[in-house]
């Protein structure tokens, strides 16, 4: 089963006053469950500091792949932008399965905070990289709206174009 951080709005900024340390995990699946509880808690510093020790303790586990993915997640919540662009490419690279929505959520990610021309680019990638995902479409589209919000209105025009050719029912697609 997948494992999908909760929506932003959902969470809770209360900071846990329990500490975890390498001692505190048992094994692999229980420090995955303290990083997502930790990650719903909002302290996303101390997701960082487990999902780090469940890769340092358990590498080449489905739940060092999955700790990947979190520790992705945690960085977009903190808004460090270059460390989610770096565990995103380890996602991509040792996490196959998820790696569409590992680009998908940065790119989503920069577009809300402005930052067109990456999301536009990681768009870009999701499609060319993942087309049977079923996030493809949506990036399509979304690419061209991170073209035109960076205005680029020829290469927006030529991917609104691409992408109606391409999705033409899509429910992105104007009627």
């Amino acid at each position: 089963a997948m494992i999908a951080p909760p929506e932003t709005g959902e969470l809770q900024r209360s900071r846990p006053s329990r500490t975890y340390s390498p001692q505190t995990l048992t094994d692999a699946e229980q420090g995955l469950r303290t990083a997502l509880d930790l990650y719903k808690a909002g302290n996303f510093e101390a997701v960082l500091s487990v999902c780090q020790q469940v890769a340092e303790r358990y590498p080449d586990t489905a739940w060092y792949q999955r700790s990947l993915f979190l520790t992705e997640q945690a960085f977009i919540q903190l808004d460090r932008a270059g460390e989610a662009d770096a565990a995103m490419l380890r996602a991509q690279a040792e996490y196959p399965e998820l790696a569409d929505y590992a680009v998908s959520i940065l790119a989503d990610h920069h577009f809300s905070k402005a930052r067109y021309s990456q999301a536009a680019a990681l768009y870009q990638q999701v499609g060319e990289r993942y087309p049977r995902s079923s996030l493809a479409e949506r990036a399509a589209y979304q690419r061209a709206r991170a073209l035109l919000e960076s205005l680029f209105a020829l290469p927006a025009i030529e991917a609104f174009e691409t992408f109606l050719k391409d999705h033409p029912r899509s429910e992105f697609a104007p009627d």
